[in-house]
């Protein structure tokens, strides 16, 4: 066997760690600047997902991640690798393209949820969709929103920083909040707030929020 193949073949599967890019068969994609220049100084800290191929890696996502780091002539580089018999499903690979092409909160979310539906790990999940620990946070913790919750977000009637507070919230109590809401209305930060405090404290307590805060809109 080869120093290469022994190489490979002692790499562990599934867990982070770098290989030499030198051994890795992939594709390279147009980069803007500010991206190349990050991995230049920084490195990879989001890992590729690559798959055993004989003696070398074949690349499964993370070609901007791999291309910026050849450019910078890196010679190793953070990857999560596959086993040869391993395979990351076509459909898995779709989502994982398609979210790198329009990627939003919403659609980073529902990748999400389907990445662990399927059931991947979460350094599997964080590697295929190319999320730093704290982005990862956010999604596990988006996954408590009510289904009303997760429907306000798809329509751009609340933000991300509104949704990730919701979240934390008991779905009885998020979707009483929700059902307050006009269809049509925003759901605000100052709302949810004032809405989770109100659940964490006695009425008492809140009277000094009702000057602060707008009170939320009552449907007639």
């Amino acid at each position: 066997m080869s120093a290469n193949a022994d190489l490979v073949a002692s790499a562990p599967a599934r867990s982070p760690h770098e290989i030499p890019l030198d051994l890795i068969d992939g594709p390279e994609v147009l980069l803007n600047n500010s991206f190349a220049a990050t991995i230049a100084t920084h490195g990879v800290l989001v890992p590729i997902i690559v798959r055993r191929n004989g003696a070398r890696y074949c690349l499964v996502a993370g070609r901007r991640r791999l291309t910026a780091a050849r450019k910078a002539k890196h010679e190793r580089i953070l990857a999560v690798v596959h086993d040869d018999g391993d395979e990351v499903s076509d459909a898995t690979y779709t989502i994982v393209e398609n979210l790198h092409r329009a990627r939003s909160i919403v659609s980073e979310l529902a990748a999400f949820q389907t990445l662990v539906n399927a059931g991947r790990q979460d350094d599997e999940v964080q590697a295929l969709l190319g999320l730093p620990k704290r982005d990862f946070r956010v999604l596990t913790q988006l996954l408590n929103l009510a289904p009303e919750g997760v429907q306000v977000l798809v329509e751009g009637r609340m933000s991300a920083s509104s949704a990730k507070i919701l979240a934390k919230m008991p779905l009885a109590e998020q979707r009483e909040l929700l059902f307050r809401i006009e269809p049509t209305q925003r759901v605000t930060l100052e709302q949810v707030r004032k809405s989770r405090l109100r659940f964490q404290y006695r009425p008492t307590q809140l009277d000094f929020l009702a000057s602060a805060v707008p009170d939320v809109k009552v449907k007639p």
